[in-house]
């Protein structure tokens, strides 16, 4: 089995660098790693060396040189050598910086980007193809095949291909030998090596070699396996590709219609031995001609280093029979017997890939069809006659003895889910309880055995033993029951032990002794993703308070439901590059997954939720309370949902606040330079007018001004990030004896631990979405540790997880979830849940933000007592 390693060039630009994610897929698509992010730096030194070297490659190729014979003596020489020398010295100077680039980059994205691709190549014999996806065909131009970490394999080459490379349908499987249509143009030596090449290799149709446009599409239409034009070729300052053929330059417009059928019929590779063919690349992806492999040259190139890399190409690939990506590299490395002519000449030849499709083998292309089987004699009309009489007698004693005298096993439809029978299928950074996500929780992870219980568990699942997994389903059951209650009020652990009791209920009710007829459906699946282990403590703090809402629900769910519910933790990291992986895995892996609750950012949702829009899957958000977040892009077809209150009750509840308290003067707001800030900033600014004399002075964190403005109320509006300044400004202004009061966010557990000197902020007033107070009884009554501190995201994501599980359809579409939200009524803690057609909460009474006031218990603790 291979694996080909993705590096996303995402964004940026040559002179500010380039933000980037790694990717891992095993060759049938499923995903190891998924959105590693780092960044890259500035590349423009990179590419003036390039061009520097460019220029000196070019005028040598202009003298169209043959073998140099250095000598001092001979002035026509002397120009020759001392250009070749200068060509030869930036060919090095690029493979050096190349290195040098990609080796010290400090950045502690990249750094694991590099560790993990090393780590990939090392650790495994298989075949392992790296491709490079950048939208901007200069990008491909540099030399990524001297990435140091690359240097560990002699088999492993680089590949290129766009951002989003549409899928490949099916491959068609080919009968016979392999089909062959060259366009070979105008140099008659490459034309002779092209043609004995190709009469070398087998099996072989008959090649196909047309003589004008006309015959070239009559013949692409026919099918082929192999299209290869050999000749001049172009990109011109406009970006087009052309083929040069006698007086004619030809665009792949005039051809495009000819290709996507033979696309259809099985075309695999599409060789362009052609000076610059960057230019025809991108128009064939422009064109829709998905072709899974094309090799090209990234620049003008030599005949002599066409022709030689052409017939050692083949001769890789089809004699000695190896993989594509190692035949292509091994004649690349060839090239190096030309450099001393023209330096450089060995990084020109390039593969384009579509990722989705593993490079097929000269083998595969070869492949044939078993030949049908010999048609049995004919049976007289008596002879069938007699047969079915016999046949229906015996089918009806069958089932005569099976009614009266075999026990009913039990019922188990369908087969158990796949998620609880395969962790592998799922990328690291999303688990069931096959891994702990939150390793920085070093109590339980220095003990974490419960990935070897579920491995080993689907292992013999799968086998058929069934007691087997029962036992190992046990073990991992017990594991997280007792990291769990060690660990209180942790949300990750509580989902994996509830996860875990359901394996158990799975494997008992597919016991082959099991005394009753059980019958269990396939579980619901859902997906909560949050950043499940930032090095902020207040994110993480928020972020587990959604994880705690969605266990709870699932625990009463299953409890009472057949089938029950498991709940996958994708951990998003507060990044953005982990949002299209997490969506992907998830569609892929989980196709009837009911939807997602999540992301704990509204500037995440925001900026990232049109990929929900596009693989059509729901995410229901508890927490997401700036005024907009729907992507802007998001069509009219949505599926971006939220229980959550907007800023815009949030606001009404401090501006209420403020009235009460002060008369029309100055107010100071204080927030975040995000999303959530300035959207609750606004609001308030709002519910604050001037012509009512109120004189508003908002100011980002960083803005010390405010030390300059005389007020007597202050607005802290921080974000997770931003919570001690926030808090040290408060305990400032308290001290001054003003009023203050806080947006949501600092209705944290880290707001009233002891982080400011073991002193609570009595006094401080935080506006938070309200719910029914009694929903602290039931979590309390949830939990042994009744000190596990319960924020309001917490029924939030208990009453998202409700919502989706309401929604669920008799047969499950992702259509039909998104449907029946949108016409979804059920009370439940946060009031009616009830959406509009943008897919927001539809607002009652309960839901308006309530206020809370920080006040000291005894021993010291702080809580937040709710303001009648």
């Amino acid at each position: 089995m291979g694996k080909v390693v993705v590096l996303n060039i995402e964004s940026g630009s040559i002179d500010g660098g380039f933000t980037v994610s790694l990717q891992v897929f095993r060759d049938q698509g499923l995903p190891i790693v998924t959105g590693i992010p780092g960044t890259l730096p500035a590349l423009s030194d990179l590419f003036a060396i390039y061009n520097c070297w460019y220029q000196e490659y070019q005028r040598l190729l202009d003298i169209r040189l043959g073998p140099i014979t250095i000598d001092p003596t001979v002035p026509s020489n002397e120009a020759i050598t001392i250009g070749l020398d200068a060509c030869l010295e930036l060919s090095r100077q690029l493979r050096k910086c190349m290195r040098k680039t990609l080796t010290n980059h400090q950045d502690p994205g990249w750094v694991e980007i590099r560790n993990r691709v090393f780590r990939e190549l090392v650790n495994t014999a298989d075949e392992i193809r790296v491709v490079i996806q950048a939208d901007d065909p200069i990008l491909w131009k540099l030399p990524w095949h001297e990435w140091d970490v690359l240097q560990e394999r002699n088999d492993v080459e680089v590949a290129f291909s766009h951002l989003h490379s549409p899928a490949f349908p099916t491959p068609v499987i080919h009968q016979g030998d392999v089909r062959i249509v060259a366009l070979v143009s105008d140099i008659p030596s490459l034309e002779q090596t092209v043609h004995q090449t190709i009469q070398n290799l087998q099996p072989l149709a008959p090649p196909k070699y047309p003589t004008s446009l006309d015959l070239l599409l009559q013949q692409l239409r026919h099918g082929c396996e192999v299209f290869i034009f050999a000749g001049h070729g172009t990109t011109g300052n406009n970006g087009i590709g052309r083929i040069i053929y006698g007086n004619s330059q030809i665009t792949v417009d005039s051809f495009t219609a000819a290709l996507r059928t033979a696309t259809a019929q099985g075309l695999q590779l599409v060789f362009l031995c052609c000076c610059d063919g960057l230019g025809l690349v991108t128009d064939l992806k422009e064109a829709g001609v998905n072709v899974p492999v094309i090799i090209a040259m990234r620049e003008e190139i030599s005949v002599e280093a066409a022709q030689q890399f052409f017939k050692d190409f083949f001769h890789n690939y089809a004699t000695l029979q190896q993989p594509l990506y190692k035949s292509f590299r091994q004649a690349r490395e060839r090239l190096e017997n030309l450099e001393h002519r023209l330096p450089g000449t060995i990084h020109i030849p390039l593969i384009y890939q579509n990722i989705s499709v593993k490079p097929p083998s000269w083998q595969e292309l070869t492949t044939e069809l078993p030949p049908p089987p010999p048609r049995p004699p004919a049976i007289s009309l008596e002879r069938r006659f007699l047969i079915l009489m016999l046949l229906g007698f015996l089918v009806a004693l069958i089932i005569y003895i099976i009614k009266y005298f075999v026990p009913s096993p039990p019922v188990f439809v369908p087969s158990p889910p796949a998620i609880a029978l395969c962790s592998s299928v799922l990328p690291e950074n999303v688990s069931f309880g096959d891994k702990l996500l939150n390793n920085k929780n070093t109590p339980v992870a220095a003990q974490v055995r419960s990935q070897n219980f579920l491995q080993e568990a689907c292992r013999k699942f799968q086998t058929g033993d069934v007691n087997g997994a029962l036992a190992l389903f046990d073990d991992a059951y017990d594991y997280w029951k007792d990291a769990y209650q060690n660990n209180q009020g942790d949300g990750e652990l509580f989902i994996y032990w509830n996860n875990a009791q359901l394996f158990k209920k799975i494997a008992r009710y597919a016991l082959p002794n099991a005394n009753q007829i059980n019958t269990l459906h396939q579980p619901n699946i859902i997906a909560v993703a949050i950043p499940i282990a930032p090095d902020n403590q207040v994110i993480q703090e928020s972020a587990n308070e959604i994880a705690l809402g969605v266990a709870m629900a699932q625990k009463e769910f299953n409890q009472n439901n057949d089938p029950g519910l498991i709940v996958l933790i994708a951990d998003d990291k507060n990044n953005n590059l982990t949002v299209k992986p997490i969506v992907d895995a998830l569609k892929s892996q989980t196709p009837d997954i009911l939807g997602v609750v999540g992301h704990f950012f509204s500037s995440l949702i925001s900026s990232e939720g049109h990929y929900y829009n596009q693989k059509k899957l729901v995410l229901i958000s508890p927490t997401a309370t700036a005024v907009t977040i729907r992507p802007s892009n998001s069509p009219s077809d949505n599926y971006i949902f939220r229980v959550a209150p907007t800023d815009i009750a949030t606001s009404e509840t401090i501006t209420a606040f403020i009235k009460q308290k002060a008369t029309p003067g100055n107010v100071v707001i204080i927030h975040a330079k995000d999303t959530y800030g300035e959207s609750l900033s606004q609001a308030v600014e709002q519910r604050l007018p001037k012509s009512q004399g109120w004189q508003i002075s908002s100011f980002t964190e960083d803005d010390r001004r405010i030390k300059n403005v005389n007020t007597q109320i202050v607005v802290l509006i921080p974000n997770g990030g931003s919570r001690t300044s926030a808090l040290r400004d408060a305990e400032q202004a308290l001290q001054e004896g003003k009023t203050v009061v806080a947006g949501d966010s600092l209705f944290n557990g880290k707001t009233v631990d002891t982080t400011l000197g073991k002193r609570c902020l009595n006094g401080l007033f935080v506006a938070a979405p309200g719910y029914n107070l009694q929903f602290r009884n039931k979590f309390n009554n949830s939990l042994t540790n009744n000190s596990v501190f319960m924020g309001w995201r917490v029924p939030y994501a208990y009453d998202a997880t409700l919502a989706l599980l309401n929604a669920k359809p008799s047969s499950n579409t992702s259509n039909q979830v998104k449907e029946n939200l949108k016409n979804l009524s059920f009370s439940s803690f946060t009031g009616n849940i009830e959406f509009n057609p943008n897919g927001d909460r539809v607002a009652t009474s309960i839901m308006k933000s309530q206020l809370f006031k920080v006040e000291e218990r005894k021993g010291a603790q702080c809580a937040f007592e709710p303001q009648i």
